[in-house]
């Protein structure tokens, strides 16, 4: 954001979902492998590249946060 970089860890992967399966960005999404709410981040594609025949999934949780410097320097995992 503006003023906050949010630092996120994959922790579990979906390589392949079909499209119509909603429960992946629920808040406590069952195939995401964690069973209490947290402070996580769901991250959808379309798979295989060029086509919606299907979704990868990925999911992360919040590591840390770090305030944004005056010259917006990068968090150390993006540089």
């Amino acid at each position: 954001t503006k003023d906050t970089w949010y630092v996120y860890k994959v922790y579990k992967t979906l390589p392949e979902t079909s499209k119509f399966n909603v429960d992946v960005i629920q808040p406590v999404p069952e195939e995401s492998g964690v069973d209490e709410p947290g402070r996580y981040i769901t991250l959808t594609t379309c798979t295989p590249v060029y086509t919606s025949k299907y979704r990868y999934i990925v999911w992360g949780e919040l590591e840390r946060t770090e305030k944004v410097d005056k010259d917006r320097t990068k968090p150390v995992e993006l540089r």
